[in-house]
């Protein structure tokens, strides 16, 4: 069965059976539990003895890490039309929207690694939103640990017939994908810095804060900081009464909020309870988790959308409406 490797029957000691045919394989193994939140998949692929072609690499919402075992990968087209073709050894694709095309010699193999979002941030050391519609090198982002990587997946010896050995060190490369899972973002003076010189942080500032009023703004300050973990900055307030108060969010940005007024000169006749945001957050199954201790309604559960974002929902006492997501938005336009 194509996309499973079947191996029944054979001893360590019996020498490998070479095909005399083409070969066409990807057996996908499941990510090892401490990298699921981080990686969707871990597929092998090998070709062997087929004509030359060219596929399209699909849109996804992950994004891809591919170490080559052999041939290096052959870009005659990138998401980015702007980008020029290339060959890479090692290559991370970020998401895209436009499909990318590969051309290949009828023979290759390799190990290709889809990432989560949040895998970006945790295994790569950079937003997911940095590397939309862009490939590089591996080693343009990992640094010598790109380098590392690609050194421990060496290509394989060439077997009787011109036919590749089949792949054998992916337990390695899952066990350093399990360190850098472990480690967090990257910042050692091995690499390169986070942002890659060719790369730029253009993402906005927070700079536009949010603004909600509460029936019982003491209460919901409350909940804000347990359920979710906002960081209570400042509260000006005489009794219960808040007038107003400022909360952080850890990741950058925050809000603003204070208590309803009924007066009919109310400058700003906000309606408690009919607020929505969308906060980022690069842990969502774990924010996730921390709401429904605090006794957040959770209305959405953590799940992937198409457009490459983990996210989840909740309702806070008031009624207001929340969502968490890594979807960080888009870069601001040159």
């Amino acid at each position: 069965m194509r996309g499973r490797a079947v191996r029944s029957g054979v001893s360590r000691e019996t020498p490998p059976r070479v095909r005399s045919g083409p070969v066409d394989e990807q057996p996908v193994a499941c990510p090892a539990p401490p990298l699921r939140p981080y990686v969707s998949s871990c597929t092998g692929y090998r070709q062997a003895g087929l004509p030359p072609g060219r596929h399209r690499g699909l849109p996804s919402p992950r994004l891809t890490l591919i170490f080559t075992l052999d041939e290096p990968l052959t870009l005659t087209g990138h998401p980015d039309p702007g980008q020029a073709p290339g060959t890479y050894d090692t290559l991370i694709g970020g998401l895209h929207t436009r499909p990318a095309l590969i051309a290949h010699p009828g023979r290759q193999s390799g190990i290709q690694v889809g990432l989560h979002p949040l895998g970006a941030r945790a295994l790569l050391g950079l937003p997911a939103g940095e590397l939309a519609s862009i490939d590089l090198p591996a080693d343009a982002v990992l640094g010598r640990h790109g380098a590392e990587l690609g050194e421990r997946l060496p290509a394989q010896s060439v077997a009787r017939r011109g036919v590749p050995k089949r792949p054998s060190r992916r337990g390695r490369h899952r066990g350093a994908l399990k360190t850098a899972a472990h480690r967090g973002p990257r910042s050692d003076p091995g690499g390169p810095a986070i942002m890659p010189e060719n790369l730029s942080d253009t993402t906005p500032a927070p700079q536009v804060w949010p603004t909600l009023r509460a029936r019982d703004a003491r209460a919901l300050i409350r909940f804000l900081v347990d359920a979710f973990g906002f960081e209570e900055t400042v509260v000006h307030a005489e009794g219960e009464r808040v007038e107003h108060a400022q909360l952080s969010w850890p990741e950058g940005g925050g809000i603003m909020l204070g208590s309803v007024k009924e007066a009919e000169n109310d400058r700003w006749p906000l309606r408690p309870g009919t607020f929505g945001g969308y906060v980022v957050t690069d842990r969502p199954d774990e924010l996730c988790a921390r709401a429904r201790a605090a006794g957040a309604e959770i209305i959405a559960e953590p799940a992937d959308t198409d457009y490459g974002s983990r996210e989840f929902g909740v309702r806070d006492p008031e009624g207001n409406l929340w969502s968490f997501g890594t979807y960080r938005g888009e870069p601001r336009k040159a």
